[in-house]
């Protein structure tokens, strides 16, 4: 999970509520709701979003591959609301303005909403918050895990393996 550290806006529009990206150079690593992270699979490429499609294509990061982590308004966490810890409910938010969601075994990027489709949790490797560098599994509603077949994202198994780790 890499976290990108430049910059002020979130893809071609202005962060809401005057978010804006941060330098971890002189900070902790440690993310925060807001913060723009790069979701790096198996095979070298970066989750990214076009057109609703959430696909692993390239090598790039740039703003189709920017996904902004935050956490719900509506859900109420056993954790800090300012970092993310194993067990916690994210959504992650495209370029396009959408949040990723998993309807049956496809992942896409299709709606603006809080809800059950969008949610995944997050499960890190390790112990404490989480941080830039870190390897996470996100499991969505269906009890699968977000993993990357080829070019696809998908979610299909709850297994928590290479193909799972992100």
């Amino acid at each position: 999970l890499d976290a990108e550290v430049v910059g002020g806006t979130f893809g071609e529009e202005k962060w809401r509520k005057g978010k804006g990206r941060r330098d971890f150079e002189g900070e902790s690593d440690e993310l925060r709701p807001g913060d723009v992270v790069f979701l790096q699979a198996h095979t070298g490429k970066y989750v990214d979003v076009q057109e609703g499609s959430v696909m692993a294509r390239w090598e790039d990061r740039t703003t189709w591959q920017e996904l902004q982590i935050e956490k719900s308004p509506l859900v109420v966490e056993r954790s800090d609301s300012n970092s993310f810890h194993s067990g916690d409910l994210v959504f992650l938010r495209a370029h396009t303005g959408h949040h990723i969601d998993v309807q049956r075994d496809a992942a896409q990027a299709r709606y603006d909403d809080f809800g059950a489709w969008q949610g995944l949790v997050v499960d890190k490797e390790g112990s404490g918050p989480l941080r830039s560098g870190d390897s996470v599994f996100l499991q969505a509603h269906t009890g699968a895990y977000l993993d990357v077949q080829d070019e696809q994202v998908l979610a299909r198994w709850d297994d928590r393996g290479d193909w799972q780790r992100l």
